[in-house]
């Protein structure tokens, strides 16, 4: 073995004695030439196992060729107190937020849906306004993405009645029964099904307009 090579293997040896066998120490060196050597050249020459061998390599790849080990960023979690939790609950049992479901419920928690009276950046400013010290926009956000909660926007323009009774699916139902269903007497009676539906929503929409 040339006088070079042998240098190098020497001075790789003593680093490697000089240090612990952990990610901050023989593996971080290693790792430098890990993968520019086979398995067996390292073994031979530096009297180390496949698996420090097969950990330096990796340690080339996260964080780099005889770099240190990235830090990993400390996450610091708040969590909800009683209070806050307690302002949220008074806030959305308020009429003047939202509008309770009379029949539908979250698949989830059981809990009646939750009609919200206005657009979620309206409800902050009013639930800030109204809880200066309480929970921070992002929570507040966070804790509106539940599938109890139903935005005013996402109901198309009908108001709450009219989405639980679904009156958009009638018009469907007019359409496929006039496509697929050739008993006359079927579709009589499918349609007079449909009318007592949609009669209950009209009636309901003419409250609507005189309240």
């Amino acid at each position: 073995m040339p006088n070079a090579t042998r240098t190098f293997w020497s001075c790789f040896n003593q680093a490697l004695s000089s240090n612990k066998k952990t990610y901050d120490g023989k593996r971080q060196i290693l790792s430098i030439i890990a993968e520019d050597f086979t398995y067996d050249e390292l073994q031979n020459n530096l009297g180390v196992g496949r698996h420090t061998i097969s950990e330096s390599r990796k340690h080339a790849h996260t964080n780099g060729y005889g770099a240190s080990v990235l830090a990993k960023p400390i996450i610091h979690q708040k969590r909800f107190t009683v209070k806050m939790l307690d302002q949220f609950k008074q806030f959305f049992t308020n009429k003047e937020t939202v509008n309770m479901s009379s029949y539908k419920t979250d698949t989830l928690t059981g809990q009646p849906i939750l009609y919200l009276q206005d657009h979620k950046k309206a409800l902050w400013e009013r639930f800030s306004e109204q809880y200066p010290n309480g929970m921070r926009r992002t929570s507040f956000m966070t804790k509106l993405q539940g599938g109890r909660f139903v935005y005013q926007e996402n109901l198309g323009g009908l108001c709450s009645t009219c989405n639980d009774n679904g009156y958009l699916v009638f018009g469907d139902i007019n359409i496929l029964i006039a496509a697929n269903i050739s008993d006359e007497l079927i579709r009589k009676n499918r349609n007079i099904y449909d009318g007592i539906s949609v009669a209950n929503i009209a009636n309901h929409l003419q409250l609507q307009q005189t309240a």
